[in-house]
């Protein structure tokens, strides 16, 4: 019986030795790998995004946000306004969009409305095939994370796997309730900044003093 219990505590201190030497070498692997800091006229500056644009001042780096879905045209969520409408008005200079539709198909009669900013354009959606379409269609544009990649990137780091994490998006936004949740927080922050990624704070109201180490902010 003892003889057992030492050959079974054995098999289990060499699988364990094994998975830490595993997790080990491909957390090395990832911190091998080199970034480059972006570089986009969007982030020359701190970025300031809000969905309320009644207040919104007249600068470059404040950026109105909008919901839009696909309702035989693209519309803004909020209103049911047109957007095509809507940015005749629309005098800034960049916008954000929060794409809630899981079509890509529609996209092709989203870019010409967008035509005028440019690369001055940032993108957040919660559907795969929207971002991977719209990436690869807009390299101009910034992207930003969901939150179901910034999820996968904290399990990843619970693992001590986050320097392996696969990261195509340009912009994670981070909450509150992400900071009240310091496991592994750190971890994930360092790396982003490895990454040379841009870390906004988001809010459901204007920031008076967001934390320092943020490059921007976004209020709902």
């Amino acid at each position: 019986m003892i003889i057992a219990f030492r050959r079974l505590a054995l098999i289990s201190i060499i699988t364990l030795s094994i998975i830490a030497l595993g997790v080990g070498v491909l957390r090395g692997l990832g911190l091998l790998q080199g970034f480059s800091r972006l570089s986009h006229p969007l982030i020359e500056q701190k970025v300031h995004i809000s969905f309320q644009t009644q207040t919104l001042p007249q600068n470059p780096h404040h950026i109105p946000g909008l919901h839009v879905v696909w309702d035989q045209s693209w519309k803004i969520k909020s209103s049911q306004k047109d957007l095509k409408e809507h940015l005749k008005t629309y005098t800034h200079s960049a916008i954000f969009l929060e794409i809630e539709h899981p079509d890509a198909y529609h996209l092709k009669s989203l870019y010409p409305l967008l035509a005028k900013f440019e690369d001055r354009v940032i993108v957040s959606t919660p559907h795969p095939t929207v971002f991977q379409t719209a990436r690869k269609d807009k390299p101009e544009w910034l992207f930003a994370a969901n939150q179901i990649k910034w999820t996968q990137l904290r399990i990843m780091a619970s693992l001590f796997l986050e320097t392996v994490a696969v990261t195509k998006e340009d912009i994670f936004i981070i909450t509150a309730a992400d900071l009240r949740n310091q496991s592994n927080l750190q971890r994930v922050l360092d790396e982003l900044r490895r990454r040379k990624k841009i870390l906004l704070f988001r809010s459901t109201s204007p920031l008076s003093s967001p934390p320092q180490w943020v490059d921007g902010t976004i209020s709902l």
